[in-house]
């Protein structure tokens, strides 16, 4: 998969940058609006991760000319209001990540972004578990296992993004949970989880963070 990083703020593109390579991702860069949009123009692109604030051209400039092409957009900076927000997503990004962030979760956003776009897969595995996607059925061992909605979009989230530490509010937010009230809410279901699915063991908590399901050795 190829990706594309218009950033301006050096530091941060160096280590978006270095996080996507390490992680198998094909990355070119530019630093400002420019650049970007003779990129775009230039060749093909499977994910774009946009700042706003950039010399020459903003983000919110390129959007329409990105919508052209198709290609969906990560938008990451530092503007943070709920105005922001609903602007970008009204010029069509497909998700909006504010600084400063966590690496985990703008992997965790990546890899759900172009799964969403470009995933032909009908079946994830994960050790004895198999899911099929397109029937959304939960199979361990060969047998059925029978799972709550939100259990099933928790488990398949945690696999798809095996590996990578996930807070306890992006997975409420990925899942879809709408008591955010308290995160017990997520400790449950998890715990749950793991019960049903034997992986007391690999589905760790992270102190004061939230939870990684390991990698298979």
């Amino acid at each position: 998969m190829k990706i594309l990083v218009i950033e301006d703020d050096k530091s941060t593109l160096s280590l978006i940058q270095q996080t996507l390579v390490e992680h198998g991702y094909d990355v070119d860069v530019a630093q400002d609006g420019q650049r970007g949009a003779d990129a775009i123009e230039a060749s093909s692109y499977d994910l774009i991760i946009l700042d706003v604030m950039l010399p020459i051209h903003s983000g919110y400039d390129l959007l329409p000319m990105i919508k052209d092409y198709k290609i969906p957009v990560l938008m990451l900076t530092a503007l943070g209001s709920i105005d922001d927000k609903i602007k970008a997503f009204d010029l069509g990004v497909e998700d909006y990540l504010t600084k400063p962030f966590e690496v985990p979760e703008l992997l965790a956003r990546v890899k759900v972004i172009l799964r969403r776009y470009h995933n032909t897969m009908t079946n994830l595995q994960y050790k004895n578990i198999q899911i099929d996607l397109e029937a959304s059925t939960v199979w361990m061992n060969g047998n059925a296992v029978s799972l709550t909605p939100l259990e099933y979009r928790l488990l398949l989230f945690l696999i798809e993004n095996t590996g990578i530490a996930l807070s306890r509010e992006y997975l409420l937010e990925s899942i879809r949970e709408t008591d955010h009230d308290e995160t017990r809410t997520l400790d449950l279901h998890i715990q749950r989880l793991r019960k049903k699915m034997h992986l007391e063991t690999n589905i760790r908590t992270i102190f004061k963070f939230g939870y990684i399901l390991d990698n298979i050795l």
